[in-house]
């Protein structure tokens, strides 16, 4: 007989068990790293690691009895008898699934906390804010039942039993020692929901969480700044702050739906939004009675209209807010229009569907309705409170129409002409696809409806395909679907044509704002790369700016308009082929010294050629931070000057920081090879979401310290970062911490880099201390390296050390003293003299003594488009506590 083959070695019960106990060891080692992980994490965060615990051991005692838990453990009417369940009702919680709530609460939300305020003063902090808000809360929840109604009956008998008050409470107060652009994040999550709870649900236990949420928010916030007034945020933080209470408000419909008892002031959203109209029929025996009326037919559709058409049709409102959403953050006029008409329109027809929602409870005899709306003595609505009850069903859309009206200036940028009109196209579109869909199905199924389909039944019924199945209940429909295949038509009809317009709007959204501006910054980013241009001349391509192109030369003009004025933006760029053209029609030998004159009298052509643009235009024109050999030219035609900022440019040949006048550069180098800080040279494109996030959080602290917003014009901010040619220097250190950030913008001569201009300057007030002084040092060593005879420290605006020498120079600097407490420009001035710049002068030119003041009134609205009142107020009691310590 033939031998069995002899097993191969890697199948061999010892090499098998060699490799399980391989494997099973492996998982031992993983398991004590984890361990031991958890461990170290756990004890860096006692308290949360304790509370956790805590929330489940209870549990466990309690055998997971949540009535037994609550009867223990729980705050209710026995509290005042009982004292110490003003502790033990935030231990733990009386269901698994609030358990697991509250543990990913205290994983997240607390272990932040904790390590923003420390163990001790978080544990303080917490069974402070869970005696206090635990005993006003039943306060509270005492006068709401002594005074009756249906909210303090359905209070009456409740319990309280769940960490989650402090644990908000503690969030809301140590967020004031996180970054800003945390800080804003957490307050808006902590607040948000706990108000949003007791609004739509308002259950015992919300009531502690507002008041702890609300205690400490106001007491963080007055410890850590010493008011309670909320720090400013940027433009672009208070459109990610709208969109998400926007979307907040669209889901509290559904937050009250879940509950169907809810008793709160604005419940009746929930009942709005899922109220049936088949509880009004009566189902019994309508069917059985008439099989083929209309009656049985609209019960039909209404018990099949749970379907993932009309579920999809249902969350529409929700939907509609995600895309506008997306519109909102990126600052779009139009999503603030379709926000406006869509919280508009959700409040009116929440108010009509209350009046309808109210007269079939009444009618029907049924319900809490019938109780809380009859007046004694008569079967009547009681007219007072049925007011009183539609507002509050309205009052969370009309909050939102006031937030838009509000904060309208954060959401100017215009959608083109190309953009509406694609955006038209495709809606139109829709119409007609989803309308062919709608009456070529009900022609063909024409027997699956009551009464039977004709064609004018058919088009009467097509508009109310499009509304969802909660408003579309209480209209009379020409046509009612009785079986599987019409409901459908009637359900997928309204999805085709919103999922349609819904891609239409958000494409509309993403689209590049103004395509002509955008093929107009392509084209003079192209002059600029290898033409001839100032110091600003990267700053031409931000956004925002007007370009004019000269046609003979190929050059371009950077402007802005403002109070009919058109402000340039530096001097007009020429590409290096005009230069070349001119000095070869000159017949020069192409020495340095005439190419540069010729130059100048050849940007003075092109700047005549803007100038009668300009005036045919019917403005005025105001030539902004020009150059001086460019402001002789400009004299010659009338035209006069002022400074308006001095450019500090420094010299690469003091790179070696020699002698006493650099002890303190020298100093914060040392300091910084000291204590591990280095220099990240990176591009916005390659940093990172965890490096750009925490570049944004250090802009929006900077944000915060001022009462007004971020400057613009010559002043970059995070959006100007993301240009792939601006070169960022983030100073961190061995444990990842940023400590600050510059930004260098290229200037380029004759297409070639010739030096960097220093734009964006940010740094963590509480970290290295000479991190701006470090930062700069090291750009002007690198800068000497690439061979680079200079970089530009840039120029504070309305900074100078000279004196006004006219009217205008006056207006502008008292403008830059005043705007001196909000922003420090004469004092960032005073800073960049620690490298001995040499100060080249900024200067302004204008022709018309009459046009002053708008031309004073343009510039400072080019630097701050944005401001409104309420900031203007601000600023004024900043300057005027400045004026008062002066």
């Amino acid at each position: 007989m033939p031998h069995a083959p002899s097993p191969t070695p890697l199948t061999t019960p010892a090499c098998l068990r060699s490799r399980l106990t391989d494997r099973i060891t492996g998982v031992k080692r993983s398991l004590v790293i984890w361990w031991r992980g958890g461990l170290r994490s756990a004890s860096a965060v006692p308290v949360t690691a304790a509370a956790v615990l805590c929330v489940w051991l209870m549990r466990v005692i309690y055998r997971f009895d949540g009535d037994r838990m609550q009867r223990y453990l729980g705050a209710g009417e026995m509290l005042w008898s009982d004292p110490l369940r003003l502790v033990s009702s935030g231990l733990s919680t009386a269901t698994t699934g609030s358990a697991v709530v509250v543990t990913v609460g205290l994983v997240t939300v607390g272990l932040a906390a904790e390590k923003t305020i420390g163990s001790a003063r978080f544990a303080a902090w917490a069974v402070g804010l869970q005696v206090t808000a635990t005993a006003l809360a039943w306060l509270v929840i005492s006068l709401l039942v002594a005074a009756g109604g249906y909210w303090g009956t359905s209070l009456k008998d409740q319990v309280v039993l769940t960490p989650s008050g402090w644990l908000v409470g503690v969030a809301a107060y140590a967020s004031a020692w996180m970054p800003t652009l945390w800080r804003r994040r957490v307050r808006v999550v902590v607040v948000t929901t706990a108000v949003t709870l007791l609004l739509f649900s308002g259950q015992a236990a919300d009531f502690p969480r507002i008041i702890a949420a609300l205690t400490g928010l106001g007491i963080g916030q007055w410890r850590r700044f010493g008011t309670v007034t909320p720090t400013p945020a940027s433009v672009r933080e208070k459109r990610v702050l709208v969109a998400a209470s926007l979307l907040v408000v669209s889901l509290s419909p559904y937050l009250a739906g879940l509950n169907p008892h809810a008793a709160a002031p604005l419940s009746r959203v929930g009942i709005v939004t899922f109220h049936p109209a088949i509880e009004s029929l009566g189902t019994t025996g309508v069917c059985a009675t008439d099989p083929g009326g209309l009656a049985c037919a609209q019960i039909t559709a209404a018990l099949q209209s749970a379907g993932v058409g009309a579920f999809a049709l249902n969350q529409l409102s929700v939907i509609i807010m995600l895309v506008i959403g997306t519109g909102l953050v990126r600052g779009r006029r139009l999503a603030w229009l379709a926000a406006l008409v869509v919280m508009a329109t959700t409040g009116l027809v929440n108010s009509w569907e209350m009046r309808l929602v109210a007269d079939d409870y009444v009618s029907s005899g049924e319900g809490w309705w019938l109780t809380a709306l009859n007046s004694p003595d008569s079967g009547t609505i009681n007219t007072a409170m049925f007011l009183a009850d539609t507002v509050g069903v309205c009052c969370p859309w009309i909050a939102a129409v006031v937030v838009l009206v509000v904060t309208r200036r954060n959401f100017s940028i215009p959608a083109s002409a190309g953009t509406l009109g694609v955006l038209a196209r495709r809606a139109v579109l829709s119409a007609v696809v989803s309308g062919a869909l709608w009456i070529g199905g009900a022609l063909v199924l024409s027997g699956g409806f009551h009464p039977q389909a004709t064609v004018g039944r058919i088009i009467a019924a097509w508009p109310l395909r499009y509304l969802p199945p909660f408003i579309g209940d209480y209209l009379a429909h020409p046509l009612v679907p009785v079986d599987e295949s019409t409901l459908n038509l009637s359900v997928w009809t309204g999805v085709v044509f919103w999922g349609g317009i819904l891609l239409s709007l958000w494409r509309a959204f993403i689209a590049v704002p103004d395509p002509d501006a955008g093929r107009s910054r392509a084209a003079a980013a192209a002059v600029l790369a290898d033409g001839d241009g100032d110091h600003l001349a990267r700053m031409t391509l931000w956004k925002d700016n007007c370009y004019w192109f000269d046609e003979p030369t190929g050059a371009y003009v950077a402007y802005r308009v403002h109070r009919a004025v058109a402000v340039t933006l530096g001097e007009p760029v020429l590409p290096a082929a005009a230069i070349d053209a001119a000095v070869a029609a000159a017949g020069g030998d192409g020495g340095e010294t005439q190419r540069e004159e010729i130059t100048v009298r050849l940007r003075r052509e092109v700047a005549a050629r803007f100038e009668r643009f300009v005036s045919l235009k019917g403005l005025r024109i105001a030539w902004y931070a020009v150059r001086d050999s460019f402001a002789r030219a400009c004299r010659a035609d009338g035209w006069r000057s002022v400074v308006v900022a001095e450019e500090a440019v420094v010299a690469t040949s003091l790179a070696d920081f020699r002698g006493k006048k650099f002890q303190d550069v020298r100093t914060a180098r040392n300091r910084a090879k000291k204590e591990g800080i280095h220099v990240e040279w990176i591009r916005w494109q390659s940093a990172g979401p965890a490096l750009t996030d925490k570049i944004i959080s250090l802009s929006e602290d900077w944000v915060a310290d001022k009462a007004l917003p971020e400057m613009g014009f010559t002043l970059g901010g995070i959006d100007e970062l993301k240009d792939s040619d601006i070169e960022l220097a983030v100073a961190v250190d061995d444990n990842g911490r940023v400590h600050g950030v510059t930004s260098w913008l290229p200037v380029i001569t004759g297409g070639q880099v010739t030096g960097v201009i220093l734009d964006f300057m940010r740094r963590d007030t509480g970290g290295f201390r000479p991190v701006v002084e470090f930062l700069i040092a090291e750009a002007l060593v690198r800068a000497a390296d690439k061979g680079m005879p200079w970089i530009s420290l840039s120029a504070a605006p309305l900074a100078h050390t000279g004196q006004p020498d006219d009217r205008l120079g006056e207006f502008l600097d008292k403008v830059g003293a005043s705007m001196e407490p909000l922003y420090g420009f004469r004092s960032l001035a005073f800073f960049k003299k620690k490298f001995h710049p040499d100060h080249v002068p900024w200067l302004l030119l204008y022709r018309d003594e009459l046009a002053l003041p708008a031309i004073g009134m343009a510039i400072a609205q080019c630097y701050l488009p944005q401001v409104g009142a309420g900031q203007l107020l601000r600023a004024a009691k900043v300057m005027a506590g400045d004026h008062a310590r002066g």
